[in-house]
């Protein structure tokens, strides 16, 4: 027997999601709802860029922005 799935509820930070996926290695991972309805399968190398984008984003703020 396998273990199921990890998966991510849609109130995780993207960021979070990106550092997990890259420790564990995965290329996709389901978004569920808590009861377990698939909302949709979340690709690695998209949350990787859209981390990264925000990343750069905060960094370019004005402190207290």
């Amino acid at each position: 027997m396998r273990p199921g799935p990890s998966t991510f509820r849609p109130f995780v930070s993207i960021e979070y999601m990106a550092k997990y996926m890259i420790e564990h290695e995965l290329d996709s991972s389901p978004v569920t709802t808590s009861n377990g309805r698939l909302i949709g399968l979340l690709m690695r190398q998209d949350v990787e860029r859209v981390a990264q984008d925000l990343s750069q984003k905060k960094g370019l703020e004005a402190p207290g922005s």
